[in-house]
């Protein structure tokens, strides 16, 4: 394939599914919707993405909650102990309740 053939096939591009379509709007048609296929895959992907930024940022706040959890746990569990009152998991529950 040389000169003008060359260019031709160059212009129209080298996708054989383009190439077996002899009209020029049959083969526009086709390259305009593979273009929108490879976008919309592509677009999916970035969302899937975005999912799983927001996902770390979920766990990120996740883990910063339960250590704000233990960490008031363990400052009302040495409240109660160093104030004197002790009874156990029972206590700490009704101090939790407000009891």
């Amino acid at each position: 394939m040389i000169g003008k053939d060359l260019v031709q096939t160059v212009l129209i591009g080298g996708y054989p599914e383009m190439l077996r379509r002899e009209d020029p709007k049959r083969r526009q048609t086709w390259a305009r919707d593979y273009i929108r296929a490879i976008v919309q895959r592509d677009v999916r992907g970035v969302a899937d993405l975005e999912k799983l930024d927001q996902c770390r940022a979920c766990c990120r706040f996740s883990r910063r909650l339960v250590a704000a959890a233990s960490v008031l746990l363990v400052s009302m569990t040495r409240f109660l102990w160093s104030s004197g009152r002790r009874g156990g998991r029972g206590r700490l529950q009704s101090v939790i309740k407000g009891e």
